[in-house]
């Protein structure tokens, strides 16, 4: 079994949220039960490609405006030994910033449009060309390469390449890389990260852009628009989402963001594989970025983190004064409009219980991420207003974000939806205990008063409540609070688990769904 996944991110080459770490995780881990995978993105221009293969060049992708050529490049992950494609082009995949044109990571106009759809053909033509070699399932992400899975099914309906070279040789259907030995057609699978980020564009101007003389298009459009997220969801063998819970979540009107009906018709076909995460990569007791090392038979070491951190940010150092983290992209999304009116009466100084002069907050807090600048600026001001109890940095740091994991007591994932979420995950690991809403994979994951606090409600109040809580249990049942974090720590989500699900649903037959398919 041969897969091969699209996607806009890949950890740690072209890294924005969760799905890049995904992109990097499920392949290796796959490949671990059996299964060949590999990864194409684009290449942007940040990426050198000094260093690494280039298997073809030249290759025509015919657009309205004329033919636009691509090379690809072969090179192999770093950590994983997974192979790694590159696709590059000069005009729509290669310059400009990249992997998106908004900070926020949401489709932000035509040329991010442009990019993933041309990304999105140019797969197709590089599949339908056997650049890839043989590939029994292309595993598509995200509205990024919702028009592939579109593209993919008119391959194999008409079982020849689109807009194929009229001078260049047919293959034998059965021998080209669309049709392996074992299959008719190549199989398409289409995960759902984030139901929100749909790709949504107007389709007379997609029309006018792409179509070449007498070619209809392969999307369907919904108004006067085509969705590229609906589009994987229309035209893939199999959709999956990152959550059992999100799988239901999104047939409802709450969370279907306007696709519920759709999802709904093709229930039968989706199925909810909780992600994981790399746990060769996130493993505190050899993580070289985190000033000490420890483990879950040694996690004596761990408060010593904490004290790096306090006394990297100019925070009072103490053990006795717990520390919330936070690393996230910085969106409506993720709640984070929710946390100022939260904490603020946890971040103002007042005087110590033991008396005399000295003063200090109930607790201290570390914020890392980027996104929207209304977010931004909010976080970066509680910074500037309490110096010494928030911290703010903007922008991505795997080396700091990993010491936030191991140096924070608890971590905050006040989240409005959360299709999987990883950071719970990532700092359970660490023994960070989670602060999270009850939605999505923060439901499947998070347990009140076991493996973390929960709250339900979209509130800064009940976010407020739940961060009390946990300080309560962190001074006045300290050894409640050790029970809490190593049963945190004892959690399984290594991505193997995930992987052998995965593993089963590309084996499936057509009408044999996983166990889990159109629950709810």
């Amino acid at each position: 079994m041969r897969v091969l996944f699209a996607a806009s991110e890949l950890t740690p080459i072209a890294k924005v949220g969760g799905l890049a770490d995904v992109m990097a995780a499920l392949p290796a881990a796959l490949k671990r039960v059996g299964v060949e995978a590999a990864v194409v993105i684009p290449r942007y221009s940040f990426i050198n490609v000094s260093r690494i293969k280039r298997l073809a060049s030249s290759i025509a992708v015919p657009l309205a405006r004329g033919v636009e050529h691509v090379s690809l490049y072969r090179g192999t992950h770093a950590k994983t030994g997974v192979p790694v494609f590159l696709v590059e082009n000069d005009r729509y995949l290669s310059s400009g910033p990249g992997p998106y044109f908004n900070a926020t990571a949401f489709v932000g106009g035509r040329k991010e449009i442009q990019r993933f759809t041309f990304f999105s053909k140019a797969v197709a033509e590089l599949l339908a060309r056997g650049a890839f070699g043989s590939v029994d399932v292309v595993h598509c992400n995200d509205w990024h390469t919702g028009p592939l899975a579109s593209l993919l099914t008119r391959m194999n309906a008409d079982k020849t390449p689109i807009n194929a070279d009229k001078d260049a040789p047919r293959k034998n259907p059965r021998k080209s890389a669309l049709h392996p030995r074992k299959s008719a057609t190549t199989k398409v699978v289409f995960t759902i990260h984030n139901l929100a980020n749909q790709g949504r564009w107007n389709a007379a101007e997609i029309d006018r852009w792409m179509l070449v003389k007498g070619e209809s298009s392969p999307f369907a459009k919904s108004g006067a628009d085509y969705n590229f997220m609906a589009e994987g969801i229309r035209s893939a063998d199999w959709i999956t989402t990152v959550s059992e819970s999100y799988s239901r979540e999104i047939l409802t009107p709450q969370y279907g963001e306007g696709l519920e009906k759709l999802l709904a018709s093709r229930r039968k076909r989706l199925t909810g594989i909780l992600n994981g995460i790399d746990y060769a990569f996130f493993d505190p007791a050899h993580d070289p970025l985190i000033p000490n090392r420890f483990s879950i038979k040694d996690i004596g070491w761990k408060p010593l983190n904490k004290l790096w951190l306090q006394h990297h940010f100019g925070f009072r150092v103490a053990s006795d004064i717990p520390l919330f983290g936070l690393i996230s992209r910085l969106t409506e999304q993720k709640g984070i409009d929710l946390i100022p009116p939260a904490i603020k009466e946890y971040v103002s100084p007042v005087k110590s219980r033991r008396g005399g002069t000295t003063w200090q907050a109930a607790a201290q807090f570390v914020f890392l991420g980027q996104g929207a600048p209304e977010h931004e600026q909010a976080l970066v001001a509680l910074a500037q207003k309490y110096p010494s109890t928030v911290f703010t940095k903007i922008g991505f740091d795997e080396p700091l974000a990993h010491a936030i994991y191991a140096g924070s007591d608890f971590f905050l994932m006040p989240s409005r939806f959360e299709p999987s979420g990883l950071g719970q995950m990532i700092a359970m690991r660490y023994g960070s205990v989670p602060i999270v809403r009850a939605t999505g994979g923060l439901a499947d994951t998070v347990f009140d008063n076991s493996t973390g606090f929960v709250f339900l409600k979209e509130s800064a109040k009940d976010l407020a409540s739940a961060i009390g809580r946990a300080l309560v249990c962190y001074r006045e049942a300290p050894l409640r609070f050790s029970d809490i974090r190593r049963q945190c720590m004892e959690q399984d989500f290594d991505f193997v688990n995930a992987a052998k699900q995965y593993r089963d649903l590309y084996y499936a037959r057509p009408n044999a769904p996983p166990r889990n398919a159109g629950r709810g």
